[in-house]
């Protein structure tokens, strides 16, 4: 179970964790290439690039800590599990973060496939002057933007933040 107030981010990225087992378990690994949450549904969207191998890399495939005491949350590898803390317990070991996991910590979009699809639909004419081309635009900008692997996982409603900072301070 996903312990954490993010909003749709842990659901697309449990639907990636599950297909990264998947194919780990066949001898593959797959990587988000976009993914994409429409409000009516809800409906969630992911496509991914399956590859011949196992996974080389799992720095993307960890978990994700939650502190309830101060909302603080931070991706934790395999080898940190045993010593998670926050930083609002003086670097103790504290029973206050949550643990979620194991889960695709890495980027939901690839920026090079995600400026193809921009430049293919500026080709053919999907975005630009017409009506309504600029939420495409718009939209695939955002995900190119998105895509930075030095972003932190997740987002928190802008209400969370409000609360966890006005009523805990």
């Amino acid at each position: 179970m996903l312990l954490l107030p993010m909003v749709t981010h842990p659901v697309v990225t449990a639907l990636i964790s599950g297909a990264v087992r998947e194919a780990s378990v066949l001898g593959y690994n797959v990587a988000p290439l976009f993914s994409y949450y429409s409000y009516h549904g809800p409906v969630f969207r992911v496509m991914l690039q399956l590859n011949r191998g196992k996974l080389v890399d799992d720095r993307y495939y960890g978990f994700i800590s939650y502190c309830h005491q101060c909302g603080n949350s931070d991706t934790i590898s395999w080898d940190k599990l045993g010593q998670i803390s926050c930083s609002c317990s003086d670097s103790k070991v504290s029973s206050s973060p949550v643990v979620s996991g194991p889960l695709w910590t890495g980027p939901l979009h690839d920026a090079a496939y995600v400026t193809e699809m921009l430049n293919l639909a500026e080709q053919w004419g999907w975005v630009g002057s017409g009506k309504g081309t600029t939420n495409l635009e718009k939209l695939l900008k955002q995900m190119v933007d998105e895509s930075d692997p030095r972003l932190p996982f997740g987002y928190i409603k802008l209400d969370e933040v409000l609360l966890q900072n006005c009523f805990h301070k």
